[in-house]
């Protein structure tokens, strides 16, 4: 018998494109899923609440993931181009050194604590995941449900203030319907309408659909009552309107002063007419400080919660700004009310005191050269849809980094996910080659 193994007879692991790149959305919907839902769900004990149930099972996913799109020389050849590259580099940099920090964490605070705390290491594989893929049909796809769940979720919250169902009590006075970190994913699915109205959009009917989500959006955006939301999104569209949308301003600021005039006529007609449990407009000027003078508005617990973790924070930086304070150590801060022990609410601040100046550099680094990368690829982009496409991720990827200002964007799974998918995306579309062919769709 011929116990000789003809490799060639062998038949090749291969995944039509349209079926891998239906599973690789599959994997985001169903990780994005578990972590809204499961996030709850720990086993273990640590400072921040244990080992998380649907990170266990999201990092199983980008696994699976993994194994299907590098079996194949694509994703590999446009994984290694990635890396030889100034972007790439920064991010290795970056994914090195607190991996490194990481191992170090291991050793002084514990495996648990550590890993609890630096699980948000494993959500950047998204982004490669997203390059390995490699396929402009899946990314527009990725983009589609990134948009689509942000009306589910401006629904959502629509919902609970019809229903009096309050998502966080205020400090100013009031509830919010609509958490923060939501708030922030709605927004992006704005910038998402808000350009492919202007660049994308060409039928009447796909424009007054465009018209009537980027409303909804704008009012989910409102009664989240959150000001970081306001001021990230406000800055991102601020940048929008100088940099890709020259000879449509007037158009632009015309848009904008209609949907801001309806949506603000409809909250005064609203609460004149008691149509909502609570008085929308009496909240909004409670959260805008009107009627409150600057040491007032200042004094809220809220901001000053913040002001006390940014105060230890920077002390850390200060003792130890290299390696920082490393990954699993605590950050207990102490404010009139209460003490804490949980992040600076400051992604910037919470990156230097977990691994010191170095790798808040590299991310620095990392950010700008991906945003004026996909700033110099507009500039040469040639089609209409190729200038949304890489509008809409660099505006989301700004009104992210603006936000990073108040929140750690990183630690939550259901945060990360979405900003790591939207770097994925502008990468893909920095890099992909002017002539390359758009796959057919089955």
């Amino acid at each position: 018998m011929n116990t000789n193994l003809d490799l060639n007879k062998i038949p090749s692991f291969k995944i039509p494109l349209w079926r891998r790149g239906k599973l690789l959305i599959l994997l985001f919907v169903l990780a994005g899923f578990l972590a809204g839902f499961l996030q709850d769900l720990t086993f273990g004990s640590g400072y921040s609440g244990g080992i998380r149930l649907p990170g266990l099972i999201g990092i199983s996913l980008l696994g699976l993931g993994f194994v299907l799109l590098l079996a194949r020389n694509r994703g590999k050849i446009k994984l290694k181009k990635f890396f030889s590259t100034r972007l790439g580099i920064c991010f290795l940099g970056f994914i090195i050194l607190n991996f490194l920090t990481c191992l170090g964490g291991m050793f002084q605070y514990g495996v648990l604590d550590t890993l609890t705390d630096a699980d948000w290491l494993v959500w950047a594989g998204v982004m490669l995941l997203v390059l390995a893929e490699d396929s402009q049909i899946v990314a527009q796809r990725l983009l589609i449900i990134f948009w689509v769940l942000s009306v589910v979720r401006a629904l959502q919250g629509v919902a609970n203030l019809l229903q009096g169902r309050a998502a966080l009590f205020l400090t100013t006075g009031g509830d919010r319907y609509v958490g923060g970190s939501v708030a922030q994913f709605i927004a992006a699915g704005l910038i998402i309408s808000s350009v492919w109205f202007l660049l994308g959009a060409k039928r009447r009917s796909q424009k007054r659909i465009l018209v009537f989500v980027a409303i909804l959006q704008l009012f989910a955006i409102l009664i989240s009552f959150n000001r970081q939301t306001w001021v990230a999104l406000s800055f991102a569209l601020v940048v929008g309107f100088a940099l890709f949308f020259r000879g449509k301003r007037l158009r632009i600021i015309i848009i904008g002063i209609t949907l801001l005039s309806v949506l603000l006529i409809s909250v005064f007609i609203a609460d004149q007419w008691s149509l909502f449990p609570v008085s929308i407009g009496d909240i909004l000027l409670k959260r805008l400080g009107v009627g409150t003078n600057l040491d007032k508005y200042i004094a809220d617990s809220a901001i000053q919660f913040r002001f006390a973790a940014w105060r230890v924070a920077f002390q850390v930086i200060i003792e130890s700004p290299v390696f920082g304070k490393g990954w699993g150590s605590p950050l207990i801060f102490r404010t009139a009310h209460a003490t804490y022990n949980m992040s600076p609410h400051n992604t910037y601040l919470w990156l230097a005191y977990k691994s010191g100046l170095p790798s808040l550099i590299l991310y620095l680094l990392f950010v700008w050269t991906l945003i004026i990368t996909g700033v110099k690829r507009y500039k040469t982009a040639q089609t209409r849809s190729q200038k949304a496409l890489l509008s809409i991720t660099i505006l989301i990827e700004i009104l992210y980094s603006v936000g990073a200002l108040w929140w750690d964007y990183l630690t939550a799974m259901y945060v990360s996910i979405p900003i790591w998918l939207n770097r994925g995306l502008l990468t893909f579309y920095c890099f992909q080659n002017t002539n390359q062919q758009i796959e057919e769709q089955v």
